[in-house]
């Protein structure tokens, strides 16, 4: 009977996590590019092995020194399709997409551990499992296995990342984040004869840093806050209760001298965030605080890195670690050297065979050691004394941090250059603006000098003619003839008061008394008038516009004045102006 094939079995959760399919899509393709496909399994959602989605751009992995998947090694993998079916009941219950991620991450859940038990008794007919490899902590899949006596391994990026770090990632048969076997592993392995004790703090930043930058400004802050993203399993799961808000009060509640730094990927803009402080780095960030208060950021653990108190208030595989316990820098050199894997192990087929044979730690932390060694500076077992090694590192920290500073001085002092250059030639442009204005300026006070030598002359023009006036009114002419003047002006200020029609009967009336002052001239124009028919209409004018002598002591036009004979006369009087007609 021919041997069965041993593989591993790679368990990406089929359940649209954070609402999208696409969550684990980054370790997918990362694991079909490093992992040999003929040992491995893959069990997903078929989302997952659908053509690359033609919305990722081609680059989308150049960050991991790798390039997407095509289309036909999706195809050809050993791959089972589950559908999200299985997780059904639980979130009618729950409704939150988010908090029966919660659930999976952190309990047993009955019904996927079923399906995965008959899924591993199944593929156990035909093939060895070797390990499950998994992204996330899932119970479910870890009790299914630790029945069937199978490995889990669970995998992520790690805390240290480029450009600014040699990349690290997780590798875990405990638990990713959460339930982690570091402090376990630390306690086992602490005082059992460490191989490693000669590195100190300031060497192994020196080995894990590659971008050294210089920093200027320290300790401005008693507490730094590095916020988190709101829906990561590290807050959703892994948090001991606290989210961004309750670590935001906590910390003021110790010190009102807080900095708050919002993650680049955070979705809430709190109130307490610092303007700008999104872009610090987390180093400029770490160097401003005198301590770091994280609830599980990776941030916390740079902290410790960097000399500076880092306390997590979350589950963390760095809770173990004590800034002011006196087996700090050992517990330190534990998670950097043992516990973290150099990325380059991450879905490396002989890494993975060799650690499920459970090496000891001390093999553990040479392997990586050298591993960063070879890859940052090309150092061997060969080429460099084993125990000059923290002392060599710690030169080459001072050298590059002394490079990096001459090398930002040269930076300063080519932009102070520039910018000399360009006050100077700022200046020149100025300088030809100021000369034109300056001419502008010399116009204006020419026009002013002028306008003022006008405004005297007309100021010299108006006095002679004050002086001229002044010996009109002392003269004796004027004086003798004021009597004239003030009457000719009452005249023309009544005259002046009337409307235009009156003054033109006014006119006429002169002209008319005039005329009929002689008696021949009247008789000829009564004769005239009489004749035209026009006599009645002159005469009722000239009767208006001519003032009666005396006022008459009875007014006839009032009812109550009229006695019987004036009513008769005047009806008499009536009968002969339309006799004569209306005259």
């Amino acid at each position: 009977m021919a041997s069965k094939k041993s593989k591993y079995l790679f368990f990406w959760l089929p359940y649209d996590v954070k609402y999208s399919y696409e969550t684990f899509l980054t370790a997918f393709y990362l694991s079909v590019k490093r992992f040999p496909g003929n040992d491995a399994i893959h069990i997903g959602h078929e989302q997952l092995f659908k053509d690359v989605p033609s919305h990722i751009p081609e680059d989308w992995l150049a960050g991991y020194n790798s390039s997407l998947p095509d289309n036909e090694e999706l195809r050809n993998l050993d791959k089972i399709i589950w559908s999200s079916e299985v997780f059904a009941k639980l979130e009618d219950k729950l409704q939150s997409k988010n908090l029966v991620w919660e659930h999976i991450l952190t309990k047993e859940y009955e019904p996927l551990v079923d399906k995965f038990d008959a899924e591993i008794a199944r593929i156990k007919k035909e093939k060895d499992i070797k390990a499950i490899i998994l992204w996330s902590n899932c119970p479910s899949v870890k009790k299914v296995a630790s029945a069937h006596q199978i490995p889990v391994i669970h995998n992520e990026l790690g805390p240290l990342r480029e450009p600014t770090y040699l990349p690290t990632c997780y590798f875990d048969f405990s638990g990713v984040n959460g339930n982690t076997e570091a402090a376990n592993r630390f306690e086992r392995y602490e005082g059992k004869g460490e191989n490693f004790a000669h590195f100190g703090r300031l060497a192994l930043l020196s080995l894990f840093l590659k971008d050294v930058k210089p920093i200027r400004k320290f300790d401005e802050f008693d507490i730094g806050l590095p916020l988190q993203v709101e829906d990561d399993s590290n807050i959703i799961a892994y948090s001991n209760g606290f989210d961004n808000s309750e670590l935001i009060d906590y910390a003021k509640s110790k010190s009102n001298s807080v900095l708050v730094r919002k993650h680049p990927y955070g979705r809430v803009d709190y109130k307490d965030i610092e303007s700008g402080a999104e872009k610090l780095s987390p180093q400029e960030f770490i160097a401003l605080c005198k301590e770091v208060l994280t609830i599980n950021s990776s941030v916390g653990f740079e902290a410790l890195l960097w000399g500076k108190p880092g306390k997590v208030l979350g589950d963390s595989p760095f809770s173990y670690i004590n800034y002011e316990s006196k087996n700090y820098m050992s517990a330190l050199r534990f998670a950097l050297l043992n516990y973290l894997t150099p990325f380059d192990f991450l879905f490396n087929i002989e890494y993975y065979d060799w650690r499920i044979t459970m090496p000891d730690e001390n093999s553990i932390a040479e392997k990586h050691l050298f591993h960063y060694l070879n890859q940052k500076h090309g150092w061997n077992r060969e080429n460099i004394d084993f125990y000059k090694i923290p002392v060599e590192l710690e030169k080459i920290l001072f050298r590059n941090l002394n490079l990096q500073f001459v090398e930002n001085e040269k930076n300063l002092t080519v932009k102070v250059d520039a910018l000399k250059k360009e006050l100077t030639q700022y200046k020149n442009k100025e300088f030809i603006k100021i000369k034109k204005l300056e001419a502008e300026l010399a116009k204006y006070k020419d026009d002013v000098n002028n306008l003022h030598d006008k405004v005297k002359s007309l100021s010299n023009e108006l006095l002679h003619h004050q002086n001229t006036l002044q010996n009109v009114y002392a003269s004796k002419s004027w004086r003798l003839t004021q009597p004239l003047r003030l009457l000719n002006s009452i005249r023309f200020k009544k005259e002046s008061s009337l409307p235009l029609k009156r003054r033109v009967i006014s006119l006429v009336m002169s002209l008319a008394r005039k005329v009929l002052s002689n008696y021949q001239s009247r008789k000829i124009v009564i004769y005239i008038a009489k004749k035209t028919g026009l006599y009645g209409k002159l005469k009722s004018i000239y009767l208006i516009n001519t003032s009666p002598v005396t006022q008459s002591i009875v007014d006839v036009s009032n009812q109550s004045d009229q006695s019987r004979d004036t009513i008769t006369n005047t009806k008499k009087i009536k009968m002969l102006k339309n006799l004569r007609g209306n005259d």
